[in-house]
């Protein structure tokens, strides 16, 4: 009887080893599919990791340029003034330049940068069914993840008459030039927006600079044109400058569920259904190339998930050169300040952590709450550079 019973245990662990091999080969080829379903969905859909341009905005009708006085600028309603104003003095630099900065709301500039530089905001455009809003002027992040139970909104890039509005108001000023900063052309047409309407200021000398980035990945540039203005550094050599760091700088973004994507229409059913059984969730990029979308990492649960983000983001640091780190949330600030609070253990040689707050909710809709960014940005060795 007892080796009968030694015989029967051996053969149960023997069973139970089996099964744990096969439940562990059924989760890799579970998330082996969930990969391929992600790749053949966001070529089809134009999600994240495909080259489909303006993927994430839905425009609204221009409004033509000549046209583009305040007066026919729409103006949307409700909401209330979330952004204290920048200081817009003219300023002349050792150089002979006045230099002002217009940038786009989904590039996230920290607050204190805003209220410090002559900062100019076209906001982007949130969307709901029955009223829009403009990002951050008229509505706060706080707001629009309020309302997500009632209805996700959509975002429109800003018409060209916001643009318009914004180099008016730098030209009435007094300034001579402006550097523009955007988001990747690669997920938006707002660069080319900024681009066409330049044309109608000749008295203006413009730089506008294709970030290929998003949210404070894209606001971590022209923060850097900024401080190289604070410097004193000639108009030429900021925009040469800011174009460089533009393409050493690297975000990282971890939203908390797939929902929103799918509700979005960014990620299709089986997508969506695979992650969600398995309880995934994936680790999105910018390209350097292009600056679409990709996913380059994917996570069980949100611990994990979180630990992956801070991996990938240790691997954006292109060592031993000088680097610093910014980090964002959209709805997760517990979850912030704990990474804030070992940002220290995390990234040891860097020169600074930036907390960049709540990210621009035209982005976080796509995403949802519990957002989560991490940006890297490499710097040049000699310091003040």
């Amino acid at each position: 009887m007892p080796d009968f019973i030694s015989k029967l245990n051996q053969s149960a662990s023997q069973l139970a080893r089996q099964a744990a091999a096969l439940k562990t080969q059924a989760g890799d080829l579970a998330e082996a599919a969930f990969e391929a379903a992600s790749r053949t969905e966001s070529e089809r859909e134009g999600g994240p990791g495909t080259d489909a341009r303006y993927a994430y905005e839905t425009p609204l009708p221009d409004i033509p340029v000549e046209a583009s006085t305040a007066s026919t600028i729409p103006q949307p309603t409700g909401g209330t003034a979330t952004d204290a104003a920048p200081d817009t003095r003219a300023r002349t630099n050792s150089h002979g330049e006045n230099i002002a900065f217009i940038v786009d709301s989904c590039c996230d500039v920290v607050p204190a940068y805003r209220e410090k530089y002559p900062v100019f905001v076209v906001p982007m455009l949130i969307n709901y069914r029955e009223e829009s809003f403009l990002d951050r002027e008229t509505i706060s992040p706080a707001e629009v993840f309020a309302r997500f139970d009632e209805e996700i909104p959509k975002t429109s890039t800003p018409t060209p008459a916001y643009v318009h509005r914004a180099f008016e108001q730098v030209e009435a000023a007094g300034f001579t030039h402006v550097i523009c900063v955007t988001i990747s052309s690669g997920l938006s047409s707002t660069h080319a927006i900024f681009e066409t309407v330049s044309l109608n200021f000749p008295h203006l000398t413009c730089e506008i600079i294709d970030t290929l980035n998003i949210g404070v990945g894209s606001g971590m540039t022209a923060m850097r044109a900024m401080e190289l203005f604070e410097q004193d550094v000639a108009f030429a050599d900021i925009a040469r400058q800011a174009r460089r760091v533009a393409s050493q700088t690297r975000i990282f973004i971890l939203p908390d569920t797939l929902e929103y994507l799918y509700k979005g229409g960014r990620i299709g059913k089986a997508v969506y259904s695979l992650g969600s059984a398995l309880n995934l969730r994936p680790l999105i990029t910018c390209t350097p190339n292009d600056g679409t979308y990709a996913v380059i990492g994917k996570a069980r649960g949100r611990k994990k998930s979180i630990a992956k983000l801070v991996e990938l983001a240790q691997k954006g640091v292109d060592a031993p050169r000088r680097y610093r780190v910014a980090m964002a949330e959209g709805i997760a600030r517990e979850e912030l300040d704990a990474l804030l609070a070992r940002a220290q253990e995390y990234f040891p040689d860097a020169t600074e952590v930036i907390d960049a707050g709540s990210l621009s909710p035209a982005l976080v809709v796509h995403t949802g709450p519990g957002l989560l960014g991490i940006v890297v940005q490499n710097l040049d060795e000699q310091p003040g550079l």
